[in-house]
C-alpha cells in the first residue's frame, strides 16, 4: 500500500505511517519467531510495548494535525 500511495502522490504522513506499520509488524514477527525462553519473551514484550507506544503516538499526532 505504501508503494501505491507513493505512486498516487499521497500525503507524506500517510506513506510514513504505512511504512512504520510495515516495519513494526515485520520486526515483531521476526522477533516472535526467534525469541524463545524467558529472556526472549521479556525482549519480545519490551519491543511490543515500544511498537504499541509508537502507534499510539502516531495516531495522537495525526488527530492533532487535523
Amino acid at each position: 500500500m505504501a508503494v501505491l500511495d507513493l505512486i498516487e502522490q499521497r500525503n507524506g504522513y500517510v506513506v510514513g505511517f504505512r511504512l512504520l506499520a510495515v516495519v513494526l509488524f515485520v520486526s515483531l514477527g521476526l522477533l516472535q519467531s526467534h525469541c524463545q525462553g524467558s529472556r526472549g519473551q521479556k525482549l519480545f514484550c519490551g519491543v511490543a510495548v515500544v511498537a504499541v507506544a509508537l502507534l499510539v503516538v502516531t495516531l495522537v499526532l495525526d488527530l492533532l494535525a487535523r
